[in-house]
């Protein structure tokens, strides 16, 4: 049996096609880093995506929508050239959808332990362990420790 996620239900098969698209041009594969679309990584998009359902089903509608006006033709039918046009006309028309596609997508990315890997950060929270911090000259904080108490005690 196969394993159900919670956001399968969420999406239609078209608005799935037209997110897998968009994460896919965000974040393509690059030699050894999966794309954004990895069967591991896209399950946590379309549940980040499912979160605020009503901002995706504008995104998906405006590209579905544009994509018929433009080609007469379905979104999904679309070659990688008409895809990228639909696509790049929305990201002009809609800057603040187009944020919020970037934070659904690139949180879910950079939260996968290959990916997180390839950049040199160990998996997990940084405590207890916490990551190593450079030397620093502390006498730059001598401004602060003058100044005094800048709260009042309650």
């Amino acid at each position: 049996m196969a394993e159900l996620i919670t956001s399968d239900g969420a999406f239609t098969e078209n608005q799935r096609h037209v997110l897998q698209v968009i994460a896919n041009m965000m974040i393509p594969a690059s030699g050894t880093l999966p794309a954004a679309t990895d069967a591991q990584i896209f399950p946590g998009i379309l549940e980040r995506f499912a979160e605020n359902t009503e901002a995706t089903e504008q995104i998906c509608d405006h590209i579905l929508t544009a994509a018929v006006q433009q080609f007469d033709a379905d979104f999904g039918t679309l070659g990688e050239i008409q895809s990228e046009r639909v696509v790049n006309e929305f990201r002009d028309k809609q800057p603040e959808l187009v944020r919020f596609i970037q934070i659904c997508v690139a949180s879910c990315y950079y939260k996968d332990s290959r990916v997180m890997a390839s950049l040199g950060v160990r998996e997990g929270p940084p405590h207890p362990g916490g990551y190593p911090v450079d030397r620093t000259e502390w006498s730059l904080l001598e401004p602060v420790r003058v100044m005094g108490k800048i709260y009042r005690k309650v």
